[in-house]
């Protein structure tokens, strides 16, 4: 995965030069968005914190690392035509089912993989990892599924996004299936939380599609307390999490203006938080939320929602036409890493921030492009 946000980080960083330089001659003009002033106070809030923190040149860096996936939206916005935003949603669906493909075999047949970056040569292995049984049916193991790098499935949130362009794109029922039992098969429960939620959400009040909204809670609740083991899983996951987020929010309740500063989740839970709730030293509160709060404060925390309640005014909306599959995808997939980020963080990792912002970009553009069409000229 590292290797792959590496190439597309070139090429975007190409394309964005291109930009550049096409914006100065007056070849592209300036697409008002309605997203800029928010988008602005947010940052602006967030650089201050990482000045202010104990670390401000580690917090600083982290801070401009994060921050700069923000022109992979821009890119898709001035850059992308509608035949462009179509095939790349092809491309990753694809690569989704793909995915789901191996999931399923490697889950039912024990085919795990991981790469590793090995140091200090920094070159890639192939190596054996844990096994990772969820349980075992019939005396036949079923392991958790993972991708290749050996991480779940559902890693950073990408086959929780994708999953719903797999409906958009191919609108078969075969490849959501899979794609769902894949999700399934990750045995990560915010993961599945997230998935079932956004579907019971958008679908579930809806008297041609509740049936089906309804089936998938059944067989959501169905597997989380009927599987072997999963109940006492759930409860100790959940009994680990909370430990987290009191220090979470003690951090919080101590600088509840700007935070302790980005990334010093890990740093402050080791100095202060170990021996008063011991277990694993983790780097962030696992939940999205509760990890803006801490670090970054209540101003940065209200900034952001003024930016998504902007973007839902203006964008949420999805309209008849070329884009309505995506633009319904785009929207399940924001409400499941919404819902799924209350027990997960999904914007620290590199790959998931890409693609997050992409998806920003592509409701954006395919939005702008209903209401003008001769943006795509």
């Amino acid at each position: 995965m590292a290797f792959s946000i590496s190439i597309m980080n070139a090429v975007f960083i190409f394309l964005f030069a291109a930009f550049v330089i096409r914006f100065l001659q007056g070849e592209i003009q300036f697409i008002k968005t309605g997203l800029e002033i928010p988008l602005l106070l947010f940052m602006g809030l967030y650089f201050l914190s990482a000045f202010l923190s104990p670390e401000p040149q580690r917090s600083i860096s982290y801070t401009i690392r994060n921050f700069w996936h923000i022109l992979y939206m821009y890119a898709v916005i001035y850059l992308f035509t509608g035949d462009d935003i179509k095939r790349f949603v092809k491309i990753m669906a694809w690569s989704a089912v793909a995915v789901s493909i191996y999931s399923v075999f490697q889950s039912l047949l024990g085919l795990h993989t991981e790469i590793n970056l090995r140091l200090p040569d920094k070159t890639y292995m192939m190596v054996r990892p844990r096994d990772r049984i969820a349980f075992e049916l019939g005396g036949w193991p079923v392991r958790m599924g993972t991708g290749i790098t050996g991480h779940h499935l559902t890693y950073g949130g990408q086959i929780l996004m994708m999953g719903f362009f797999v409906w958009s794109a191919f609108k078969k029922k075969w490849a959501f299936a899979l794609t769902t039992v894949s999700v399934f098969l990750s045995f990560a429960y915010s993961a599945w939380l997230g998935f079932v939620g956004a579907i019971f959400i958008y679908f579930g009040f809806r008297k041609k599609t509740a049936p089906y909204a309804l089936a998938l809670v059944l067989v959501f609740f169905s597997l989380l307390f009927l599987v072997p083991g999963n109940k006492d899983k759930v409860i100790r996951k959940f009994d680990d999490r909370v430990r987290i987020w009191k220090a979470a929010a003690v951090m919080y309740s101590e600088k509840p203006v700007l935070g302790i500063g980005p990334n010093q989740f890990k740093r402050n839970y080791k100095e202060n938080f170990l021996d008063k709730y011991p277990g694993d030293l983790v780097g962030h509160s696992h939940s999205v939320y509760l990890d803006l709060l801490a670090e970054v404060g209540t101003l940065t925390f209200l900034a952001f929602f003024l930016f998504i309640g902007v973007f839902i005014k203006k964008y949420g909306r999805t309209h008849p036409g070329e884009f309505h599959g995506i633009q319904t995808a785009c929207n399940l997939a924001f409400i499941g890493i919404a819902i799924a980020g209350i027990f997960q963080n999904y914007h620290t990792a590199a790959e998931n921030s890409v693609l997050i912002w992409i998806l920003f970009g592509i409701a954006v553009k395919t939005r702008l492009l209903q209401a003008n069409p001769s943006l795509d000229d």
